[in-house]
């Protein structure tokens, strides 16, 4: 925590990993309260990509120098010269006067924006709105976007909350698409395997413009859309 703190009042970079997960967050401390910490963070390219909570029981590690920090401030340098998008940037101000996870999940009931939290007892990272919130616990409605009917429906305490991304690019425009999404059907998967059903379906893709999913046979779980 004394750690988070000089990152805090030096406004220093820094990486934060996590416990449980492989996802590493790089941003700047914005504020500290006795449970966790809201960074602001960045994507890759050096771009201020939104915000996460994260308690101090996920985090395993907070660095404060390395290669990789220093490519990232040329990275942020470059950025603020060269681009020209603003969404996705922390837009919420904090304070001190309530625990900052209420704050977080109280701006994403109100402006029924998405975020992304992670159950501590299941261990998912689960996309979704808060629909209800209350002095310990509140109501997650989960948004499935490879099955588009399900929507389970949580009720979690405060205390069983490890993070909540919020903000940033991508859960931006998910927000500004549910209207859309939620009208939409699923429809049945077709897969195809052999080298030549691959050739057919390519070659369809394009004639068409069709939307379509690769999956790499080194890495299964990494999947690529395209058209």
């Amino acid at each position: 925590m004394s750690d988070l703190r000089y990152a805090l009042q030096r406004k220093v970079l820094v990486n934060v990993y996590q416990q449980k997960q492989d996802v590493v967050y790089t941003g700047y401390v914005t504020i500290v309260d006795d449970s966790g910490i809201i960074l602001t963070t960045f994507d890759d390219g050096g771009s201020e990509d939104g915000a996460v909570y994260l308690t101090y029981a996920v985090i395993e590690l907070v660095e404060f120098d390395s290669d990789d920090l220093d490519n990232m401030r040329f990275r942020i340098e470059i950025a603020a010269q060269q681009t020209a998008v603003s969404y996705g940037r922390m837009t919420t101000d904090f304070n001190l006067k309530r625990p900052l996870i209420r704050q977080v999940l109280e701006t994403s009931m109100i402006e029924e924006s998405v975020v992304m939290v992670l159950d501590r007892n299941s261990g998912e990272l689960n996309e979704g709105t808060v629909t209800r919130i209350s002095d310990h616990d509140f109501d997650f409605q989960i948004f499935d976007k490879f099955q588009l009917e399900n929507h389970p429906k949580l009720v979690l305490p405060f205390d069983e909350v490890e993070l909540v991304e919020f903000e940033g690019k991508e859960l931006t425009l998910q927000t500004a698409a549910m209207g859309y999404l939620e009208t939409m059907a699923s429809v049945e998967t077709n897969r195809v395997t052999s080298l030549t059903s691959i050739a057919k379906a390519l070659a369809h893709a394009q004639q068409t413009k069709q939307l379509i999913s690769l999956n790499p046979v080194a890495d299964e779980a990494c999947f690529l859309l395209a058209v």
